[in-house]
């Protein structure tokens, strides 16, 4: 059983061991970006931990791509934070030196406080000028470079890429892990920035088979394109991946977060990692999954509720975008979306194994022209029961995509 459900089996004690000490271990652009945003002493811990693997570590080009596009932007966002909480900081000592309200603190104490407060100021500024110096003299990027040099991937020749992409869009359309939940990730002009995840995907399972050599990766990304979880709960990496990188490359893989791989390198490194550390890459991710699930929790029930309301949407940066609004959706009648797939079926026909994949014409091409996206899945199915149009299980290589068919013009 095992061999034919390889991925829905957690490796035994022995087999960790063993993936410990011949693995090559390979590393998410976020789990570099991260650097950045960490205490200079869990950083250091880190930085320390991924040296002792220094034979074996390895960065995706992707991944290498992703963090120096996102270099500056990071120390940014960081230096942003230091102004945040000294506002906040600000705020509460002129509220708690206003005599008028209650409750308020005596003189002796609103000193101190008001003493602290300055001090903790000046710190922040510090800080915040040092972070800035990082985007002219990064040491955080020297020590980066420093230990892969000489390993990173390739980069891949366009037409492995565009091979790629041909893949994703099938993939994403039939919500194969990982990287369809990055599906919408195509508003910065790059139409092929939402595959990043799956061209990832594929450095590690080639350099698995080069090197024979199991992979370990290492990453804080969160979404249930690469994780199995239960009730709130991760319970490891999807057993689809585990079996497809089986399939593919003849060796095993396995994923942690930060702190779990930190965790586990005092287990099988014998590096002894203290527990503060482990806590604030602990924290850090859990704060980091609580902000990810509250926004898009605000953003689906705005689209689910309003037309008329403007907000912003998070990029594929992690920037918030104000240039998506909802008031420039609209409710697109039976009519406009028949005369809409009519368009894209002749569009989509026109290529060589053309279909018309039915999540990709919503999600992607009625979006882009301003259609709101639940009405137009209400809509299709309407046009399916006056036998409009049909909707068929289209199969593609090894996936099966839902697709449509149109019945009648």
């Amino acid at each position: 059983m095992k061999n034919l459900f390889h991925g829905h089996f957690k490796p035994s004690e022995s087999q960790f061991k063993g993936l410990w000490s011949e693995s090559i271990f390979a590393f998410d652009a976020n789990i570099i970006l991260n650097l950045y945003r960490y205490s200079e002493s869990t950083r250091n811990e880190l930085l320390k931990v991924i040296g002792l693997l220094s034979g074996r570590v390895w960065l995706p080009f992707q991944a290498a791509e992703e963090y120096f596009r996102n270099r500056i932007t990071t120390i940014g966002g960081q230096a942003k934070e230091y102004d945040k909480i000294a506002d906040v900081l600000t705020e509460l000592v002129t509220n708690l030196g206003n005599k008028k309200r209650h409750p308020f603190l005596s003189d002796s104490i609103y000193s101190e406080l008001e003493s602290l407060s300055i001090r903790i100021k000046a710190e922040f500024s510090e800080s915040k000028r040092v972070l800035g110096d990082k985007i002219y003299t990064d040491e955080i990027q020297d020590k980066v470079s420093t230990l892969f040099e000489d390993k990173v991937g390739d980069r891949y020749e366009q037409k492995v890429l565009d091979a790629i992409y041909k893949e994703g869009q099938v993939r994403y359309e039939a919500e194969v892990a990982p990287g369809f939940r990055d599906g919408v990730k195509d508003k910065s002009g790059n139409l092929y920035r939402k595959f990043g995840d799956l061209i990832i995907w594929n450095e590690l399972i080639d350099k698995a088979k080069k090197e024979s050599k199991s992979i370990i990766f290492i990453t804080d990304d969160k979404k249930d394109d690469w994780w199995l979880e239960y009730s709130g709960k991760t319970i490891g990496p999807l057993p689809s991946l585990i079996q497809e990188f089986k399939e593919k490359s003849s060796q095993d893989f396995y994923m942690y977060t930060a702190d779990r791989f930190m965790q586990s390198a005092t287990q099988y490194l014998s590096e002894q990692v203290e527990e503060e550390v482990i806590d604030e890459l602990k924290q850090f991710r859990q704060e980091e999954e609580n902000i990810r699930d509250s926004w898009a929790k605000v953003l689906d029930d705005l689209m689910r509720t309003s037309q008329k309301s403007s907000f912003k949407i998070v990029n594929e940066d992690g920037i918030f975008d104000g240039s998506h609004r909802l008031n420039s959706y609209k409710v697109a009648s039976e009519e406009e979306v028949l005369k809409y797939l009519i368009d894209y079926t002749k569009m989509r026909m026109s290529e060589e194994g053309g279909f018309v994949g039915l999540k990709h014409f919503v999600t992607s091409y009625l979006a882009k022209k301003g259609i709101e996206i639940n009405h137009a899945y209400a809509t299709i199915n309407n046009l399916k029961e006056q036998n409009l149009i049909s909707l068929y299980d289209h199969s593609v290589g090894d996936y099966s995509v839902k697709a449509i068919r149109i019945l009648h013009e």
